[in-house]
């Protein structure tokens, strides 16, 4: 089966997986929720920064989270977990920097309706393109994003994953989402 969808790009082959290109403009988001299965899962892929929008009031990012269930994209799980790939000018993070671009990760946890983030780390140069997995038992989640590992006690069930992309082009290849234990 192949869906392709111009703009933002979401296509999927059985071996391959899910080719999602995310690109929006400076200060506006795009979202994409994809079922899982029900019990545990996990999800596997790549996500690289392409291009950065004009930095404004916001900050070019992708967040990729396993959430309880959504009655609409934007609204906030109740329950889940996930991280958040940003990527800035250099130059806003050290000024004496040259012309690139810089990328970090932080974790981030859904609990009762409210978000926590982690601090940043894994600083790199951006448009490195990152390996992540998520395992969820049916209680907790185990991710690994770019060789850095954490795992959260969810303590609800899960039903979606959601992609959000803002202020830049981001680019998640080889997605799969198969049931535990596959």
């Amino acid at each position: 089966m192949l869906l392709v969808l111009l703009g933002n790009t979401a296509s999927q082959t059985a071996d391959q997986g899910i080719i999602y290109d995310c690109d929006t403009a400076s200060g506006h988001f795009s979202s994409l929720v994809l079922p899982v299965p029900s019990g545990g899962f996990n999800i596997q892929g790549k996500v690289q920064v392409r291009t950065l929008a004009e930095v404004g009031k916001w900050a070019p990012l992708t967040r990729l989270t396993a959430v309880s269930r959504l009655a609409d994209a934007s609204d906030s799980p109740t329950a889940g977990a996930g991280f958040m790939l940003q990527a800035l000018p250099a130059k806003m993070v050290d000024k004496r920097a040259g012309k690139g671009a810089v990328q970090f990760l932080q974790w981030e946890e859904h609990k009762a309706g409210s978000r926590t983030e982690s601090e940043p780390f894994g600083l790199q140069p951006a448009m490195q393109e990152l390996a992540f997995t998520m395992r969820y038992d049916g209680n907790a989640i185990a991710m690994s994003v770019g060789g850095d590992q954490t795992s959260m006690i969810i303590g609800q069930p899960l039903s979606a994953i959601r992609i959000i992309c803002s202020t830049g082009e981001f680019l998640y290849t080889d997605l799969k989402i198969t049931p535990a234990g596959q």
